[in-house]
């Protein structure tokens, strides 16, 4: 008796414990900001040592010990790319 009493009492309740909560939600869809905070500063500039034919020094060097060949237009500055990526979303 007292089993049955515990459960009708907890299939009343339980229900009130599971009802949606109204949660405001983002719209996911980042600004400026946001972007500005997660988008890393890459530590060197593009131009770096052009070759003349349209690549420049990267700023890691690869298996051969020389820096390994980037276009020389990477990385955009961050003045430039954080606009660019805060519009770019629908």
């Amino acid at each position: 008796m007292k089993l049955t009493i515990l459960l009708s009492l907890a299939t009343l309740v339980l229900p009130a414990f599971s009802a949606p909560l109204e949660v405001k939600r983002q719209s996911g869809i980042p600004d400026a900001a946001t972007i500005t905070r997660l988008a890393p500063d890459l530590g060197f500039t593009a131009g770096l040592n052009p070759t003349g034919s349209g690549d420049c020094d990267g700023a890691v060097n690869g298996t051969d010990g020389k820096p390994v060949k980037i276009p020389c237009a990477c990385p955009p500055a961050p003045n430039v790319y954080i606009p660019v990526r805060a519009s770019s979303y629908p």
